[in-house]
């Protein structure tokens, strides 16, 4: 599950590159209007319907990829909850070392500094127990996508 969001997060780069920022100079626009953002614009409506319909052709791939990859997360929580939920009613005695640990990792100061391949076993044992918080993980890293909040801002305004 995380190499299908990691694969869909860079088709959604590669759009947003390619796509998007053709309409940059329309983003640019909307942003303007709706400046300055904590202040309702004094023609909202029409602000929102004509982005909504210039915006209209990019709305659906980015809303179909937005669902797989949260479709996606929702099924590694509920892979994490069980796995957890199993863990605390199986196997209580690992669950228990590995959170203990994970304490004493945190509280250290220089955790697995010479040995890497520990702090890899340590991480799959805390993934095999359920521990830790799926929604945290980072896939990737990329430059700030310009426009970006404008058409989130318009999605949510065309889908409510």
């Amino acid at each position: 599950l995380c190499y299908r969001i990691l694969h869909e997060l860079h088709r959604f780069v590669k759009f947003f590159r390619t796509n998007v920022t053709k309409q940059g100079v329309l983003l640019e626009q909307l942003r303007d209007e709706l400046y300055p953002e904590w202040k309702t614009p004094t023609k909202a409506v029409s602000i929102y319907a004509s982005g909504s319909k210039k915006a209209e052709m990019l709305m659906l791939p980015m809303l179909t990829c937005f669902r797989r990859i949260g479709q996606a997360q929702l099924l590694r929580r509920m892979i994490r909850f069980e796995l957890g939920r199993c863990s605390r009613i199986d196997a209580k005695t690992l669950l228990q070392s590995v959170s203990t640990l994970n304490a004493s990792i945190l509280s250290s100061e220089n955790p697995f500094e010479e040995s890497p391949p520990e702090l890899k076993k340590f991480c799959d044992m805390s993934l095999a127990v359920g521990l830790g918080d799926p929604l945290q993980t980072v896939f990737m890293a990329t430059d700030p996508l310009e426009g970006l909040p404008v058409l989130l801002l318009l999605c949510v305004a065309m889908n409510t």
